[in-house]
């Protein structure tokens, strides 16, 4: 039967999807896929409601047009959604075809393009992005019902040059191997630098960036929207029609690099030449510590996983102060301020290092090739196991304290025995999960990508047993503050060190276990990853 190309590659991704989700443990597998959606999909209900609350109190119908607060923080918004989740979205994503086989088909690139861009929204960072549009969306609706239709369509421009973007940095990321391609993004990147300085010399810092933010391609839909209420309707049409033509050149734009980059060869790779530069350490442990940070840091998605707690953290401290402005007396403004009488600094360290699990749950993904080489090496077990659990403290601690910067521009200063507490809870539930790492990642090895920006999709029934175990330690870790913050507030601190040792006796007790569960599995890990 010949159906269309578009029908074609949609029922082929159809298909991988399904036999993604239904390779495992058959009717387990299934139930745990369908929870963990589940649970997917009610994360996504506040930041919704959020923007919801954020639209529907937005003040567009002032006097004076594109100088408001509520556009400052329209534009603002607009541009992190589309520009930041769709490129970080971008920075992890990679093709589910083989390029080869996309060579040999007779489809054109924009109709490649056309067929992956709905399959984009499977990724969670452009599905956070779709549900902060629909709400922004259907808060506006209820602020200003007379441009239903016109929300409706900004709403869905919005979503599409968030996958456009995605896909866009996608391709510039496997482009940018080539001399030629790494030039022309280096000329795009400083044309905008260097007019943003011009502008900040002359009009100062802070007018530039309102400046800049104003007339983003991102902020003309709303600029438009601003044009409509206020009933000059020419005008709204016409930066309606400068926000589709955005979208228009991101897709040929894009369109027209995927066609590169599926003409061109891969570029080989060719060693640096270069003095070596050799480790010293004391033990093994610490040698394969110090690789495991390198080799986290070398990798696109080990970037990712180290910064995005900023943006989360970045994130809640933007709308905190954005409510403050534009939804005063609101809902969102009482959430907001209750939320800031929590021990937040005690709060973060802790939450980063339960979401960590790209590090923790799949600790020799990163070795990649090499996992052959580390279990040649004359090392024990047991050592390589010490190594791991090292390299992870060294990761998530500074990560922990990285993120909770963002919170020092809130009004709340920062408490020093909340703040050691966060960091010794986090160091109790990094020694924890490192442990039941190790026993993830020796029996479920899911490898990197070859271009280093993903990982394997982990299957349900793993989901759920890893949520289990987290929910467990966090509840443990609320119980732990909570109990000991009556009897001193610098008991908490104690208290975690405490179990810190502890967890650290009951996994020197456990160590000959754990590494003949490692020796079980290296022939599994050397097949899986090598």
């Amino acid at each position: 039967m010949v159906s269309g190309p578009l029908r074609a590659m949609t029922r082929a991704r159809l298909e991988l999807i399904w036999n993604a989700i239904s390779k495992g443990s058959g009717a387990l597998s299934l139930i745990s896929g369908a929870v963990v959606i589940t649970i997917g999909l009610a994360c996504l209900i506040p930041p919704a409601y959020m923007f919801s609350v954020f639209g529907r109190q937005l003040p567009l119908a002032e006097d004076v047009v594109g100088s408001t607060p509520a556009m400052t923080w329209l534009s603002t918004l607009s541009a992190l959604l589309v520009f930041f989740l769709g490129g970080v979205a971008g920075l992890r994503q990679h093709r589910r075809f083989d390029r080869e086989l996309l060579r040999a088909l007779p489809l054109r690139t924009s109709q490649i393009l056309l067929s992956e861009l709905p399959f984009g929204l499977l990724d969670t960072i452009p599905l956070l992005a779709l549900s902060c549009f629909a709400g922004l969306g259907f808060g506006l609706t209820r602020s200003h019902p007379d441009s239903i239709l016109l929300v409706l369509l900004i709403t869905a421009l919005g979503v599409v040059s968030v996958l456009l973007v995605q896909q866009l940095v996608g391709v510039l990321r496997r482009l940018l191997a080539r001399p030629r391609f790494l030039g022309i993004a280096a000329g795009l990147a400083t044309l905008p630098t260097l007019a943003l300085l011009g502008l900040s010399a002359t009009q100062g810092v802070k007018p530039a960036a309102f400046l800049v933010l104003h007339w983003l391609p991102t902020s003309m839909a709303y600029r438009g929207l601003e044009a409509w209420v206020h009933g000059d309707k020419g005008e709204a049409a016409g930066f309606l029609l400068l926000f589709a033509g955005f979208v228009a050149v991101l897709f040929v734009l894009t369109a027209w690099l995927q066609l590169k980059d599926l003409a061109h060869d891969p570029p080989l790779r060719t060693a640096r030449a270069g003095k070596e530069n050799l480790w010293t350490f004391e033990r093994p442990s610490v040698g394969v510590a110090r690789l495991f940070v390198r080799q986290i840091v070398a990798t696109t998605y080990g970037k990712v996983l180290l910064v995005l707690p900023f943006f989360f953290t970045g994130g809640f401290v933007i709308c905190a102060v954005k409510v403050q402005y534009v939804a005063a007396g609101s809902v969102m403004e009482q959430l907001f301020d209750k939320a800031q009488t929590y021990p937040l600094y005690f709060l973060i360290p802790p939450f980063v290092v339960l979401l960590g699990g790209g590090f923790w749950m799949n600790q020799f993904a990163w070795d990649r090739r090499g996992v052959k080489a580390l279990f040649l090496a004359p090392i024990r077990s047991s050592e390589i196991l010490n190594g791991k659990l090292l390299g992870l403290t060294w990761i998530l601690l500074p990560q922990s304290l990285l993120a909770c910067l963002p919170l020092a521009f809130l009004d709340a200063p920062p408490l020093a025995h909340d703040l050691v507490s966060g960091v010794a809870s986090a160091l109790f539930l990094a020694l924890a999960l490192g442990t039941f790492g190790h026993v993830f990642s020796a029996r479920f090895p899911r490898p990197l990508t070859e271009s280093g920006a993903g990982v394997a999709r982990l299957p349900f029934t793993l989901q759920l047993m890893s949520t289990a175990v987290m929910v467990a330690l966090a509840l443990v870790s609320l119980g732990v503050h909570a109990g000991l913050e009556l009897v001193h507030v610098w008991a908490p601190p104690v208290g975690f060190v405490v179990l810190s040792a502890l967890t650290l006796g009951l996994r020197r007790g456990a160590l000959p276990l754990l590494g003949r569960e490692l020796d079980a599995g290296r022939e599994t890990l050397s097949e899986t990853l090598g």
